[in-house]
């Protein structure tokens, strides 16, 4: 088993809210949003953005999943005990956010290389992943609470079923791999 951290692959156009800060909305911490209302995504104009093709994946937040309705229909089957999802929109298509809401304790903290702040003793990052796989079964998309603010974590049947339907918009950064 592999699991991946679940990045927007920043070859394809980021995509903004209209307002500064209105994309804060989009800042998931593995729990339930009761107050949602649609948000309108409009791609990004910089000038580093422009030009480059949309993929299924929308780059809005590190913590939030925005794909095209193409994506969501491939991966809906796999991800509803494990995802709020959320709709959203754009000028030209239908789009939904996923807030990955299931968030598995199953770090291995023993094995696992951790930096922690020396003032309150929380981590601070995480240098080298370990996983207890027992605590994976059935997993597919996923948050550990040391890291609900950030990405969501994969498998390898996640990584899989996007290549073999060709999403494009992920970036699979592989964290950790049983032997």
């Amino acid at each position: 088993m592999k699991l991946y951290q679940l990045w927007p692959d920043h070859a394809y156009r980021a995509f903004e809210t209209k307002e500064k800060d209105e994309y804060k909305i989009f800042s998931f911490r593995g729990a339930p949003i009761s107050d949602w209302t649609d948000v309108t995504l409009y791609p990004s104009m910089h000038r580093t953005e422009i030009g480059k093709e949309t993929g299924d994946v929308l780059p809005v937040d590190i913590s939030a999943v925005v794909v095209n309705e193409r994506c969501f229909n491939i991966i809906k089957p796999y991800i509803q005990d494990a995802v709020q999802v959320l709709s959203a929109k754009s000028k030209k298509q239908k789009l939904f956010a996923l807030n990955v809401t299931a968030v598995r304790d199953c770090l291995d903290c023993e094995n696992s290389k951790l930096k922690h702040f020396s003032s309150s003793g929380r981590i601070m990052r995480i240098e080298k992943y370990a996983f207890h796989r027992e605590m994976l079964s059935n997993a597919f998309i996923f948050k550990i609470p040391e890291e609900v603010h950030t990405h969501p974590y994969v498998t390898d049947g996640f990584k899989n079923l996007m290549e073999q339907n060709g999403i494009k918009g992920f970036k699979f950064v592989l964290v950790w791999q049983d032997e």
